[in-house]
């Protein structure tokens, strides 16, 4: 079920779903609708800082969620010259049809990938 989240996240192109059995289970859903909109994931996702932004002061507030996140989550990315420790968070995914989407619109997966991402 789409659910909305706090301002940290909802000021991105974010859906956040509730009533998963496992953490991160979206990592496994290679096609799935999100009420009438029929949805593709793509990969996970490198979550950026803006999660530990104010979004009405535009003040740095702290190092969480995401010191939380990497000590569990941690991926080391590329950025030009060096390596970056970064933290996995949801996926990217690229709906297929139009629509709109409201929350509590159901979300049923039609596919699960042969190998999470």
């Amino acid at each position: 079920q789409i659910e909305w989240m706090c301002r940290r996240f909802a000021d991105r192109p974010n859906v956040v779903v509730s009533g998963c059995d496992v953490p991160y289970e979206e990592e496994t859903w290679a096609e799935f609708g999100l009420g009438r909109v029929q949805t593709r994931g793509v990969k996970k996702c490198v979550r950026c800082p803006n999660i530990q932004i104010d979004q009405k002061s535009g003040a740095f507030d702290g190092r969480e969620p995401t010191k939380t996140l990497l000590a569990y989550r941690r991926v080391a990315v590329e950025t030009g010259t060096k390596k970056e420790a970064k933290t996995w968070f949801g996926i990217n995914a690229n709906h297929q049809s139009n629509g709109i989407l409201v929350v509590g619109d159901p979300v049923v997966i039609t596919r699960f990938a042969d190998i999470p991402f």
